[in-house]
């Protein structure tokens, strides 16, 4: 094991695996990365020409009335782990020591699903291809947090707030 960054009590570990015919898909989930982080769970493992599934568990709702409120998931997935510090800025109540970990990558907004609530799902799948035998994904869930008073005028971020980290393995 290699240690890529440590962060208040928290610590960011990656397994360094060598790439081999014979690999099995494996999923190792790390973290929480702060007080209040949404949970990351992943369902299935990342087989060649299968699918997994990234899950949600955490604060997820959009435009509440008669005030707006928001706790909307997002995810990041990245090839390769770097911390990033959320930036005070972000939000009037950003938790601190609080990083994203898989950054930087590609961020997918949850779609909305009905009433209040978005997705807190995403299916990964997993082409059949044995150039990608070893290969990692790195993937976090992010929840924006934020309101606006009652006229849904003066609307603010209070926290963007990272989950644990998972790390997808592709095998056979």
């Amino acid at each position: 094991m290699k240690v890529i960054s440590t962060v208040g009590l928290c610590m960011f570990v990656a397994m360094v695996v060598e790439r081999g015919a014979a690999q099995a898909a494996s999923v190792q989930v790390v973290g929480p990365t702060c007080a209040g982080s949404p949970g990351m769970s992943v369902t299935g493992v990342p087989r060649l020409g299968q699918s997994c599934t990234l899950v949600y568990s955490g604060p997820n709702l959009c435009c509440t009335s008669p005030a707006l409120h928001y706790s909307i998931p997002h995810l990041i997935l990245a090839a390769s782990p770097t911390t990033v510090t959320m930036p005070g800025f972000v939000g009037t109540s950003q938790p601190s020591n609080c990083p994203v970990l898989a950054f930087p990558g590609l961020l997918v907004s949850m779609p909305y699903v009905g009433g209040t609530s978005l997705g807190s799902t995403y299916v990964v799948n997993v082409p059949n291809n044995a150039a990608l035998i070893g290969a990692t994904l790195y993937a976090q869930w992010v929840v924006q947090n934020g309101g606006c008073n009652s006229s849904n005028s003066n609307c603010a971020n209070t926290s963007w707030v990272p989950s644990a980290v998972a790390w997808l393995q592709a095998g056979l």
